[in-house]
């Protein structure tokens, strides 16, 4: 008979023996599934090794989307898809390249524990991917490159239509050479992109390097039917970077508001409170009524304190903010409980009002 302790040790070694047994041997079930994946994907494997590029891409498409979890990291889905990427874009497809750059020089792949590809040779699979068409490659790299090396690599997509990399060319290019910045801005606009029109317009206003040219290019976005460009120009004509013109800026605010520009038809509204209260009324009602939080906020303001088409009308205002604030705008709660004699709200109405862009201001501003 074997002794006391030399029993226990015996049973002990005998259950951890079948407890690892439990535990393993689920996993290696587990394991011996998913490598069964190889076994389907044989055929496109021997495919790929005999050169077949659109079979490497499949294989490395096939693993990467079995890239997450222990077991994934347990077969080195990672790996074997930058691999078999890698063969695709030494086989000549872009793809691949484009693929296998983003995962070594982007692609968060963590149980990429030793890739085969390294960052530079990534950087380099991008630059491939970038030159032969793949736009988004370009993107990659160039956010992988320092500012002057990227400004030749967005400026191949830009070549190709790409607006997102005009966009970052522009920004490269603005800190380094901004002549050349507005130069791209200004080809882009003559090309119909209005948003750099806008962009320029607003840039050239705002230095007041050249007022002229700066009104020209926010015209023609206006005119090609970019709103925004016309309550832009609006606005510069009522806040003092032109010199002060409410009748344009009435009249370019009404042109953006016709199309369903909510902003311009704030401003709209704004510019006539004094003028033509009863359109300014008018205006405001509408956009509440749409649903524009901010018209409720500008009608309950006019309400609160009087004008030639609103008596001054306590209970109505009242209403008025506490239907804005059942729409979800906290700052119309704060003015309707300002009114009620809180002061703590009020406190945050004074605080608040200070930093809306939209609000009517001056003797509609509560004290």
């Amino acid at each position: 008979m074997l002794a006391p302790m030399a029993y226990y040790r015996a049973a002990f070694m005998w259950q951890v023996q079948l407890a690892a047994v439990v535990i393993l041997f689920p996993i290696c079930l587990v394991i011996a599934a998913f490598s069964g994946c190889d076994l389907r994907r044989r055929g496109d494997k021997h495919a790929c090794r005999d050169g077949a590029a659109d079979k490497c891409m499949a294989v490395g498409t096939f693993y990467e989307a079995r890239t997450d979890g222990l077991i994934a990291t347990m077969l080195s889905n990672a790996v074997t898809a930058e691999d078999y990427y890698d063969s695709a874009c030494k086989l000549g497809k872009v793809d691949g390249c484009a693929r296998v750059g983003h995962m070594i020089v982007v692609g968060a792949y963590d149980s990429i524990a030793d890739p085969h590809v390294t960052r530079r040779q990534g950087l380099k699979a991008l630059a491939k991917a970038c030159d032969g068409g793949v736009s988004s490659a370009c993107s990659e790299l160039a956010d992988a490159s320092e500012p002057a090396d990227a400004v030749p690599v967005l400026s191949k997509a830009c070549n190709r239509g790409d607006k997102d990399a005009c966009g970052k060319l522009i920004t490269a290019l603005t800190a380094t050479d901004p002549t050349r910045a507005a130069d791209l801005e200004t080809k882009l606009c003559d090309a119909g992109d209005n948003d750099r029109c806008r962009e320029l317009g607003r840039d050239l206003l705002a230095g007041s390097a050249d007022a002229e040219r700066g009104i020209t290019l926010l015209m023609k976005a206006c005119d090609r039917g970019a709103w925004g460009g016309c309550r832009d120009l609006g606005e510069a004509y009522s806040d003092g970077t032109l010199p002060a013109d409410p009748a344009k800026a009435g009249e370019l605010f009404a042109k953006a508001c016709e199309h369903d520009d909510p902003d311009a038809c704030f401003d709209a509204g704004k510019a006539l409170v004094e003028t033509d209260p009863a359109k300014s009324l008018q205006l405001f009602t509408s956009n509440c009524d749409k649903g524009d939080i901010r018209g409720c906020d500008a009608l309950g303001d006019m309400t609160r304190v009087g004008t030639a088409a609103t008596p001054k009308d306590r209970d109505r205002a009242l209403a008025i903010y506490d239907r804005a604030c059942r729409r979800g705008d906290d700052f119309d709660c704060f003015k309707r409980d300002c009114m009620n004699a809180d002061q703590d709200k009020c406190y945050r109405v004074y605080r608040d009002q200070k930093r809306r862009v939209y609000r009517l201001g001056g003797r509609f501003d509560m004290r």
